[in-house]
């Protein structure tokens, strides 16, 4: 197949992790698999083995960035209308056009790409991050966005029937298990070691932080063992802590060694539970304990669920993990469960869907 991957641009999100990957295991399968970019935006982030080409508002599509042009870093309206110049250009030569951020359908819609070829990877619910960081029009976008006539694939159960979402299929996102594997040895929590306690730190009130940290000032106070390790800050501003540790991470293998570090992960977002989350599903397949307000693949038999805001929740399940000399067999089945969740796997599935919209 032919699959064309139009994209806004390239950042460090888990959203772009996905579509690096997807094009590079597609790539791997024989498919011919091209990133679309607009052409004054940064290289990938997450690399690939998948050509990007590069389109600007006008003027032809480019299998080479001029870097004159790319200095310029545009933003905005001209990278969703280089999306619809280069989707215009191409989409009669590919078999599958594939949205994904909210901001591409319409372009890819306008662009005049055939029905049959468009589909749309929903990775959240953006209307409602938007909203929650008072972007009215933003939201507003990503709600239509769902009402435009793409063949939508969702990426968790969760999302059948969300809002005005008509998904009837779901792919996950993966993990590179080679990347992030199970760390050597369980740990013994009776050892007198400190106890580090992780976290990707965000400032999007969704994300929760403020109730880790509120938990983590609780446990320091109780017991001086406990320390808190956040992987590239973004904290609220102004807090601090004699027991916090940033660390910012440069690439996978420095954040797989990230949720090695740590004795517990806690992932304690408060909205849209039931999708899918990186920072779980790279902890389970390290075999860090995860304690999450329930994500994609945790339940309770591989992790630990949480309240939703409450970080007293939070604090109470840290110490009955550490006091648990059997919380190991919580990871064990942790471990097993992300086994499912193997790139090539995930890409295969995902291929197979567009593969059934072919004539």
């Amino acid at each position: 197949m032919k699959i064309l991957i139009p994209v806004l641009g390239f950042g460090p999100s888990g959203g772009y992790r996905v579509l690096s990957r997807l094009a590079t295991e597609w790539k791997r399968a024989g498919h011919h698999a091209v990133l679309l970019a607009p052409i004054g935006t940064p290289p990938p982030y997450h690399p690939t083995e998948a050509p990007v080409w590069w389109a600007g508002p006008t003027g032809p599509v480019v299998e080479q960035r001029p870097e004159a042009v790319a200095a310029a870093r545009r933003r905005g309206l001209r990278n969703i209308a280089s999306v619809w110049n280069g989707v215009r250009q191409l989409a009669a030569n590919f078999d599958i056009v594939l949205a994904n951020h909210s901001f591409t359908p319409a372009p890819i819609w306008l662009a005049g790409a055939r029905r049959r070829s468009r589909f749309y990877y929903i990775q959240a619910d953006e209307a409602e991050y938007y909203r929650d960081e008072h972007l009215p029009v933003h939201a507003a976008i990503a709600r239509m966005s769902y009402a435009l006539p793409f063949q939508q694939i969702v990426n968790a159960p969760v999302y059948f029937g969300y809002r005005a979402m008509r998904a009837t299929e779901f792919v996950p996102p993966g993990v590179d298990l080679a990347t992030f594997h199970c760390k050597s040895a369980a740990r013994d929590f009776s050892d007198g070691a400190p106890i580090v306690i992780g976290c990707i730190g965000r400032r999007e009130p969704g994300k929760g932080t403020q109730f880790l940290l509120d938990a983590y000032e609780t446990l320091a106070r109780s017991d001086a063992r406990f320390r808190l390790r956040v992987a590239y800050g973004n904290l609220p501003e102004h807090w601090s802590h004699p027991g916090l540790e940033v660390v910012v991470p440069k690439n996978d293998e420095e954040l797989a060694t990230f949720y090695r570090s740590v004795d517990i992960l806690v992932a304690p977002g408060t909205v849209q539970h039931g999708a899918p989350h990186y920072p779980v599903m790279e902890a389970l397949a390290s075999a860090t304990p995860v304690v999450t307000t329930g994500y994609l693949p945790a339940d309770a038999d591989n992790s630990w669920i949480v309240a939703n805001r409450d970080a007293d929740a939070i604090a109470d399940t840290v110490r009955a993990i550490v006091n648990d000399p059997a919380y190991y067999t919580r990871v064990e089945r942790g471990l097993r469960a992300m086994q499912d969740f193997g790139w090539q796997a995930i890409a295969a599935r995902m291929a197979a869907i567009f593969t059934r919209s072919l004539p």
